[in-house]
């Protein structure tokens, strides 16, 4: 991870992050089409930036790409790899990416915020079911979608710990800081560093996860965070999630809903986890109908920064099956 990043001027920061994108993209093999999609959600109109990647000729579901809280999809271009012979829909969460700002009022707006955001994506792009591969707590949003969108959800990749789905995940102490609406909104709005950035990727995602990533990766990451909306946004999702040392209890599914869940779900997950080591979860993963474990030793809660071959293996087996 380079020193060398730079400041720039707020005006020229999405055009430096697309160029970074790009190459990012074309590194794997990847070419990718941009468009914003203005989604009717639940706590206003927004603005959604889609990018499309893969085989637009594929005759399969679409693969639906869901990134983190905090986090930013361009992190998982190396998963898209595996999976370039199908057509794949990545979507940026509403304060993310170069999609527009938002506010989450509280916890109770997350899912409604997430489900109204992949069915607006759905619909405006007539799509009418996809294979969903989420980090995070883009697994726990995929689990509200396949709980009020079952039908549009054909089959389903946790990537690392589902956010505060499963009971006995725990916020890392930077999401603690976060969650405190002064010192998140402050924190999150001042001047990022390279350092600072790469000390949260580190207590994230473990040390020199992604070391083996192209520069374009982590720089478009870096730059990410700088754009003005980004941290007021995230600031607000924090606060939404977590309360004091823990995630909010109205966060964890319970285990009847998670019964409820029929689509076919693989976790890849890093006995490293941040979060949550698989194990911890035991009790909520059997509550699963159809579900395999695939655990990584070593690897932390973004898997595929530690084990890039293995988890795109698996990724794409899961979602190349019938059912």
């Amino acid at each position: 991870m380079s020193s060398m990043w730079l400041r720039i001027p707020t005006a020229q920061l999405d055009d430096r992050i697309r160029e970074l994108e790009r190459a990012a993209y074309e590194h794997f093999g990847l070419a990718i089409r941009e468009e914003t999609l203005a989604i009717h959600t639940r706590i206003g109109d927004i603005d959604v930036r889609v990018l499309h990647t893969g085989s637009e000729d594929s005759q399969a579901p679409p693969i639906l790409m869901l990134h983190g809280v905090g986090s930013f999809s361009v992190l998982a271009v190396e998963v898209m790899s595996y999976l370039a012979d199908r057509r794949i829909v990545v979507l940026d969460w509403p304060g993310h990416g170069l999609s527009g700002p938002c506010a989450v009022p509280g916890p109770h707006a997350l899912r409604g915020l997430a489900v109204s955001v992949i069915e607006g994506v759905l619909d405006d792009l007539g799509i009418p079911v996809v294979d969903v591969v989420a980090h995070s707590l883009g697994g726990q949003f995929s689990v509200y979608a396949a709980l009020d969108l079952p039908r549009r959800i054909r089959r389903i990749v946790f990537l690392g710990c589902p956010g505060g789905a499963f009971a006995g995940a725990k916020p890392i102490l930077p999401m603690m800081l976060l969650g405190v609406p002064q010192v998140g909104r402050r924190l999150l709005s001042s001047q990022v560093t390279p350092e600072r950035f790469a000390r949260f990727n580190d207590i994230a995602n473990g040390p020199n996860a992604g070391a083996h990533l192209p520069e374009a990766v982590l720089e478009a990451c870096y730059y990410l965070t700088c754009r003005p909306s980004y941290g007021p946004s995230v600031a607000t999702y924090f606060q939404a999630l977590v309360q004091g040392t823990r995630l909010r209890p109205a966060m964890v599914v319970p285990p009847e809903d998670l019964e409820r869940i029929a689509q076919p779900v693989l976790m890849a997950w890093g006995d490293l986890d941040a979060f949550m080591p698989p194990g911890v979860a035991a009790d909520s993963i059997v509550a699963l109908r159809d579900h395999r474990l695939v655990r990584l030793r070593g690897a932390g809660h973004a898997p595929w920064l530690d084990e890039p071959e293995l988890v795109g293996a698996a990724v794409a087996s899961h979602l190349a099956g019938s059912a």
